[in-house]
């Protein structure tokens, strides 16, 4: 059973989907700031410009143009490159939880950051290799090598092509690719839509990978840490960081505070597990379980 409420896929959704609103929110912001930045100019310099003579008046809108110029491509330059660093760094976060449950479910002897390559080609290799899952190979994972190509230039060459290691691959990528650009100063220009792209397509990614991941696994199991010290019991999905598949943050701790119950084959044996401990009963609210 394919379970499409596994809490790191909503994690992950929910993330990204945050990223999304958050560029369209401040991608707005700039548009309305930019417009009343050319309405209080306009309305400043024309009234300034009377003053002058004609060859003042030619330099002095020259001179202030610049403010304009800020917010319709210097601005939105900064925000849409640190927007795709940011994504970037999402990828590698959310490729690093799948290989470490992996290396716990499995009992791997190695870790995914001890393999050779970048982070995005071990995390490809222990997935697939060590972890056993089909990973997604198809035009998603094309087009997220192309944005971490990207990403590099942006982070080591401050998003200028000439004289970056791929400089003739990014070249060819841009004059394919709706949404990209290179200016005439070598510096990659990047469109709201085309970020928005990236988005989709990192969902699309994770979308087949944990359909992967969850179709490895034949039931999703709980447990239940029934605490004593703070008298309370709580349900866990047994891949949350915290129950550590009944181990927990701590796996060397005594049973001072409390102790772990599971693994349970439903979410609702193991919620009449918790209430059968007598003590107030919830749910994770960082793993969030449901059936």
């Amino acid at each position: 059973m394919l379970l499409k409420n596994f809490w790191p896929r909503l994690a992950t959704s929910q993330e990204l989907g945050s990223l999304k609103e958050y560029l369209e929110k401040i991608e707005t912001y700039l548009g309305e700031a930019r417009e009343m930045a050319r309405e209080e100019l306009e309305d400043w310099l024309n009234a300034e410009a009377a003053k002058l003579s004609p060859t003042e008046r030619s330099d002095f809108y020259e001179f202030f143009v610049d403010k304009q110029w800020q917010y319709s491509e210097v601005f939105p330059g900064i925000l849409r490159n640190s927007f795709l660093v940011t994504l970037h760094s999402v990828l590698e976060n959310e490729l690093a939880w799948i290989c470490d449950s992996l290396r716990r479910k499995k009992d791997i002897p190695i870790s995914w950051s001890k393999l050779k390559g970048n982070a995005l080609e071990r995390a490809k290799v222990y997935i697939s290799k060590l972890g056993g899952l089909d990973f997604p190979t198809g035009q998603s994972w094309v087009e997220i090598n192309s944005y971490i190509t990207i990403r590099n230039c942006i982070v080591h060459n401050v998003g200028n092509v000439r004289g970056f290691s791929k400089e003739k691959e990014l070249r060819d990528y841009c004059s394919k690719q709706a949404g990209i650009s290179i200016d005439t100063e070598g510096n990659l220009v990047l469109s709201k839509d085309f970020c928005l792209q990236a988005v989709s397509t990192l969902q699309e990614f994770f979308e087949e990978l944990y359909d992967s991941y969850e179709g490895k696994q034949s039931t999703m199991t709980y447990h239940v840490y029934e605490n004593w010290t703070v008298h309370k019991a709580r349900v866990h999905f047994s891949d949350c960081s915290f129950c550590n598949d009944g181990k927990g943050i701590h796996p060397n701790a005594g049973p001072n505070n409390g102790r772990w119950l599971g693994p349970f084959a439903t979410l609702d044996e193991a919620l009449q597990v918790a209430q059968a401990t007598g003590e107030p009963v919830s749910k994770c609210k960082f793993c969030r379980p449901q059936g």
